[in-house]
């Protein structure tokens, strides 16, 4: 019955305007409620913007999608809010989520300027991370009536300060909050003072405090060998089978022209792994060196099925029009380069689909039949939601969008059908390809701005679909 359904949703994909190619991503056209596939629910109801910066998917379909939002266009007279909204599976407000039966609600408190993650645990609970105003992380859980856990942290909450990570820091740039398997949470990012900064790893308990087990009262800040002071930054990090961490960013080193992607791997009490890469130091380095300014950075990391480790991000590229590009970079377990991925190990996106836009690559998945999903966005105007498909060796997958390429919309199509990525704006669950971002509800600007969440079928297929 499942394939029927699938089956179904494709015909009516086929059919629908919004059908691109002849090629999966295929539209929802009945996510939403207006035939577009694009669900649009605003979390404030005056004017203003509402932008998803992050959606996860319940085991029952139900979306959980988290931003900010904030009334009026103006930060300064209205700063945003982390807000929340719960969506059922066709894309409709869920009316059990919230105070109210509103489906969403935004905290009062504190000021930020993005959010940086969002999980839900068991019991329905939401746990979130974001960046505020005064320069430091905070994260917290709250119900799904909207109410903070008062037994998480202190009254709901946890800030994280740059003084965590080393004495002399003053600002705290936390980049991804990830939720590891035993309930504790790791925010990481980058911390420091002028140009001396670290890539930083904190990790709270389920019950919101500092985990004194991990590195020194909870946090770690690591950076490649360098003559003068640290320049590293941490945007990602996962948790492997064996409870170790694999931390990605960008960092200045020795030996380095410009701004490298770099990888570090960390034992479960957050002590460095020196055994990991080639030079001794315990990072491994994916340098591709190929524009002016030399900044290359890594955004996401995944693992595949034999252990194998991708990162992908961004990369400078030498171009009159662009001034970097999407790059995905395949490693062994170990941290060597493995030169059997794409072109010697690494792949560039200008060098398979030439473009006069800037891209960036903020997600990467590798699905179970082995394809790996990089999500980010393209720098047009607007800039707009992409994702690309890539078979297990690195060469793309034609099947999917154009020649391996899907773009969310048509840089010249409506403004109220284009999401606004923001960052991380892309992911896949089951067979579904969902985008996320906030999408404009006039024509004319300023506009009010809702979340918006558009829906997509992508079959996972050898042969015919694979059940």
């Amino acid at each position: 019955m499942r394939i029927d359904i699938h089956l179904l949703a494709w015909t009516l994909a086929l059919t629908s305007p919004a059908a691109y190619s002849a090629n999966a991503p295929f539209p929802m056209p009945g996510f939403g409620g207006l035939g577009d596939g694009i669900a649009r629910e605003r979390v404030i109801q005056t004017p203003g913007r509402d932008i998803a910066m992050a959606l996860a998917v319940m085991p029952d379909e139900r979306l959980v999608v988290g931003g900010v939002s904030m009334s009026g266009f103006n930060p300064e007279l209205s700063p945003f809010r982390l807000s929340f909204m719960r969506l059922l599976p066709n894309g409709r407000v869920d009316p059990a989520f919230g105070p109210a039966g509103r489906g969403a609600f935004a905290l009062a408190t504190p000021p930020v300027i993005e959010l940086v993650g969002m999980a839900v645990d068991a019991n329905g609970d939401v746990v979130y991370g974001g960046w505020t105003t005064q320069h430091t992380g905070v994260v917290g859980k709250v119900t799904s009536g909207g109410v903070p856990v008062a037994s998480f942290g202190q009254n709901g909450s946890r800030f994280i300060g740059p003084g965590v990570f080393t004495d002399p820091a003053t600002m705290f740039i936390p980049r991804r909050l990830v939720p590891l398997r035993s309930g504790a949470l790791l925010m990481v990012g980058a911390a420091g003072i002028n140009k001396a900064y670290c890539a930083a790893i904190a990790r709270i308990t389920p019950q919101g405090n500092f985990d004194a087990t991990f590195g020194t009262n909870g946090a770690v800040c690591i950076s490649p060998p360098r003559t003068g002071p640290s320049a590293a930054g941490a945007h990602d990090v996962i948790e492997l089978a064996d409870g170790t961490l694999l931390a990605v960013g960008g960092a200045l080193r020795t030996g380095g022209a410009g701004v490298d992607m770099f990888m570090a791997r960390l034992a479960s009490t957050g002590a460095l792994d020196i055994s990991f890469g080639t030079q001794g130091s315990g990072f491994a380095y994916g340098a591709l060196d190929a524009g002016k300014d030399l900044r290359d950075e890594a955004f996401a990391v995944a693992t595949d099925s034999r252990g194998r480790i991708l990162i992908a991000g961004q990369a400078s590229v030498d171009s009159p029009t662009q001034s970097h590009d999407m790059a995905v970079l395949r490693f062994t377990a170990n941290g060597v380069i493995d030169t059997t991925f794409g072109n010697d190990g690494h792949v560039l996106l200008s060098d398979v689909f030439p473009s006069s836009f800037s891209r960036s690559a903020q997600g990467i998945q590798v699905l179970r039949d082995g394809r790996i999903l990089v999500t980010g966005s393209t720098i047009a105007s607007p800039t707009l939601a992409t994702a690309i498909m890539f078979e297990e060796d690195g060469e793309p997958d034609t099947r999917f969008g154009v020649d391996g390429q899907f773009l969310q919309a048509s840089p010249a199509a409506d403004r109220r059908t284009i999401l606004n990525p923001y960052l991380r704006s892309g992911a896949m669950s089951g067979d579904h390809l969902y985008f996320y971002g906030g999408i404009d509800l006039e024509t004319t600007l300023p506009s009010s701005e809702a979340f918006g969440v558009a829906k997509f079928l992508v079959p996972l297929m050898r042969d015919g679909f694979d059940g």
